[in-house]
């Protein structure tokens, strides 16, 4: 209870500007709750994507990402990238798509923006927004409102940017049994790295459970699991050995 209120506390005087690891991130009180920027302020903010990309994500591919929230993984990705191949991230909450462009600025990436939900099958989604966090899901309709958002599917992105080999960063609360149901084959074929956190033990995707739990599996019968933390998990692709 006192460490929530001391990273509230920290948030509520902390600048619109966060520095963390070395990235900027631009984080207005206004859109980003106290709460989470004091976690981000403390370093345990998306730390285990942090950990994985430093140590394990490939500088040759191009890098699509599902779920940007307001672009600190899509920064620290950017930065592993060489100046000749894309990047394009994804992210379907509306309101955060001027953080995600003013943090690209601060750190002078150049990953593409696309405001969109992931969804296999349809051209638009019904996102519900969670109450504290920025996080939206077509899944969970327990939250603070919802928003009807375009979407878009992997397939599309490799067509609309040209990809044929990419890296996938994937965080997109509970899509991810979508995606794998759906989408195993394109990604055999064109995804050589995968990071992806799973959502199977949020209580908010009870109901999915067994169907995430499912696809995990799934995955692992054409994707090597290199490593782990929490619930992020870092693939290989055997095809590109």
């Amino acid at each position: 209870m006192l460490q929530s209120y001391s990273k509230k506390i920290q948030g509520w005087f902390a600048g619109d500007i966060l520095n963390v690891n070395n990235i900027r991130l631009y984080a207005p009180t206004e859109t980003v709750d106290p709460w989470l920027k004091g976690h981000i302020i403390q370093g345990s903010y998306e730390s285990a994507e942090r950990s994985l990309i430093n140590n394990y994500f490939p500088t040759n591919t191009d890098i699509i990402e599902l779920g940007a929230g307001i672009g600190y993984i899509s920064c620290v990705a950017n930065n592993t990238k060489n100046e000749h191949h894309t990047h394009v991230a994804v992210e379907p909450n509306k309101q955060l798509i001027s953080l995600l462009e003013r943090t690209r600025d601060l750190n002078n990436s150049d990953y593409e923006i696309m405001s969109a939900a992931y969804s296999p099958d349809s051209d638009t989604v019904n996102l519900t927004v969670q109450e504290r966090f920025w996080g939206g899901s077509p899944h969970n309709t327990k939250g603070k409102h919802s928003m009807t958002v375009d979407s878009t599917n992997i397939k599309q992105l490799c067509e609309l940017y040209n990809l044929d080999t990419f890296s996938l960063i994937c965080d997109i609360e509970a899509s991810e049994v979508d995606l794998i149901e759906s989408e195993l084959e394109t990604l055999e074929n064109h995804c050589q790295f995968m990071l992806i956190e799973w959502h199977d033990n949020k209580p908010r995707f009870e109901d999915l459970h067994d169907r995430i739990q499912r696809a995990r599996s799934t995955l692992e019968t054409s994707f090597d699991k290199i490593t782990s933390s929490s619930n992020v998990v870092a693939y290989s692709n055997p095809r590109f050995d």
